[in-house]
């Protein structure tokens, strides 16, 4: 229809590194990705769902952290260490 306006979708900030950046140019190549600005302006077209197509243009772009026992085990622990430093602090503090 002519009357129809296109919707764009402006992402920011949003670091892609250059293996995102050329799965960027092949899924949507009318996509610009302005490094220095780190935006990424996606056109959608007039039947597109913005939602479900950002989605899936995020999920193949930005890689997700696979869950696995020890790298939440290894991130409690770091954070047990932090805090116990930071309580024995303030607890010297209030002394």
């Amino acid at each position: 229809m002519p009357g129809r306006r296109r919707l764009v979708a402006r992402l920011s900030p949003l670091g892609l590194p250059a293996s995102a950046r050329v799965r960027l140019r092949r899924l949507r190549p009318e996509a610009l990705y302005k490094e220095e600005a780190r935006q990424l302006t996606v056109p959608l077209g007039p039947d597109e769902p913005p939602v479900e197509a950002l989605t899936e243009l995020l999920l193949a772009l930005v890689p997700q952290e696979a869950p696995g026992p020890a790298a939440p085990a290894g991130a409690e622990a770091a954070a047990g260490r932090r805090g116990r430093g930071r309580d024995s602090s303030r607890a010297g503090a209030r002394r």
